[in-house]
């Protein structure tokens, strides 16, 4: 198993509870996780992971805890985490 690479997301911004996609390589037949940080914040949330996933690209329902703002987000396997990339998040 490799590390997860996150290459583009298929929205730039969304609301809380909407699907986002997620486009990259070696997110592992394993249920990865996707990952949310507030930019400048330290606190994490996971994502809800969709069924149906393949090691190129996989779906999340970007969770409702979340407030308005920017975050990164990474996917997280059991060989490391990605880089991120940013996401708005809108009421």
């Amino acid at each position: 198993m490799r590390e997860p690479a996150l290459l583009a997301l298929g929205l730039a911004e969304g609301q809380k509870g909407s699907k986002l996609s997620l486009f990259g390589q070696y997110f592992g037949s394993v249920m990865p996780k996707v990952l949310f940080q507030m930019v400048g914040g330290n606190k994490v949330i996971a994502g809800a992971v969709l069924k149906g996933n393949s090691d190129t690209s996989l779906r999340v329902i970007v969770p409702k805890k979340l407030s308005s703002g920017d975050y990164t987000v990474a996917v997280g396997n059991m060989a490391g985490i990605s880089s991120t990339i940013t996401f708005t998040v809108n009421d």
